[in-house]
Order: C-alpha cells, then structure tokens, then sequence
C-alpha cells in the first residue's frame, strides 16, 4: 500500500455511533438519497481540507460522527481571519454547488437534482448553528480572538452552545410529546452536550499543557 494513502488513512476514525447514524439515514431515505447525502458531505469536508491546504495548516484526524465529520487541525497561531475562513468554507462549498446545481438544471437534466440541492443546503445550514462542533462555533471563537484571549473566547463560545443544545434537547422533547416519534432531535442534543464537555477538557488540557499552571477562573463557567 501506498505509503502517503496508508497515512491519509489513519488519520480517519469511525465510531459504532457514527455506523449507527448512519445505517438510520440509509433505512430513511433509500440507497440513492443516501448516496447523495454521504457526497454532499463529501464536497463540505473536501472544501475545508483544500483550505487547510492553502493555508498550510496540517490535518491531525478525520473523525466521522454521527451527523457529519469533525477536522482536528494542527494550527499553530493562525490569523483569527483565515482560520474563519477555514471553517466557513465547508458550508459556503455546499451553497455554491446547490447553485450550481441549480443553474445546471436549466439547461441538462441533473438525476434527482432536487436531492442534491435539498441536502447541501441542509448540511450547510446545519453548520451554521453556533454550536460546537459545528462550523459557525468556530467561527465565532475565530472572530472572538480578535478581541478576546483564546480562554475568554471559548468561555463565549461554550456558553452560546450550551443554549443552543439545551434548546434542542427541548424541541425534541416536545416533538415527543406532540406524537412523534423522530427521536433524532434528542439523539443530536445528548450528542452535541457530550461533545462540548469533551471540547472543553481539550481547551483545559491544552491551556495547562502551554501555560503550566491552570488559571482557576479559566473556564469557570
């Protein structure tokens, strides 16, 4: 095996809850729209590697989660506007290919082109909720640092996602109780919650790994 693909490899992780998620939209929506789904996300998570490779930044993993994937960059020091630009560039790849699509669709016929408009606005709009892991919170925690130091900048950004997920576990308890029984809503906040307490030990560790001694109001939310 190749020796630059074997490494490109390893440095991608699949959890059971990814396989889980995934096999549920597969059984949801059919083979094709499933298909599309998995390349719309395809052409998100291309378009931030590309900018990571423009920028020189190198890619440590690749993680698939259970709605999308996670990039865990090496970036030591990067400008808070090409770091926006790093994250934002996924989901403004998924609105520039639907109108493409769209333009395209004008003048050939495209095979379920409504699908392919349909999910890459809905991937791009998803990553646009201020939540971590998604792209709009590190957006903001980019924009913050112009500003603020990096602890008080996630301090903002951890607050914003916590309203955001609460909110979600709220709408899907709702939805529950209205008769539905779509638990996808809940599943997504129990996830979101899960990984904004795993985002915010990684600041903490790195924090003491850089500066020796954890300030005591670092964090202390």
């Amino acid at each position: 095996m190749n020796k630059k693909f074997k490494s490109l490899l390893n440095k991608f992780t699949l959890t059971s809850l990814s396989v889980f998620a995934l096999f549920i939209i597969y059984s949801q929506s059919g083979f094709v729209d499933f298909l599309i789904f998995v390349f719309s996300l395809f052409i998100h998570e291309t378009a931030h590697l590309i900018t990571a490779r423009i920028f020189s930044v190198r890619v440590n993993n690749v993680s698939l989660l259970p709605f999308g994937a996670k990039i865990s960059y090496v970036s030591h020091d990067m400008r808070p506007d090409k770091e926006f630009l790093l994250y934002f560039s996924g989901p403004l790849a998924n609105f520039i290919f639907a109108g493409i699509i769209v333009f395209a669709s004008f003048y050939m016929y495209i095979p379920s082109y409504d699908f392919f408009i349909f999910y890459n606005i809905l991937i791009g709009l998803i990553n646009l909720v201020p939540t971590i892991p998604l792209d709009a919170s590190r957006c903001i925690f980019s924009l913050l640092q112009i500003k603020l130091s990096k602890p008080d900048a996630f301090k903002y950004v951890f607050i914003i996602s916590f309203i955001v997920d609460l909110s979600l576990l709220f709408l899907g308890v709702y939805v529950l109780l209205l008769g539905s029984k779509n638990v996808l809503l809940i599943l997504l906040s129990v996830f979101l919650f899960n990984n904004l307490k795993s985002e915010k030990d990684k600041q903490e560790y790195s924090y003491i790994k850089n500066n020796k001694v954890l300030n005591k109001d670092f964090l202390k939310i």
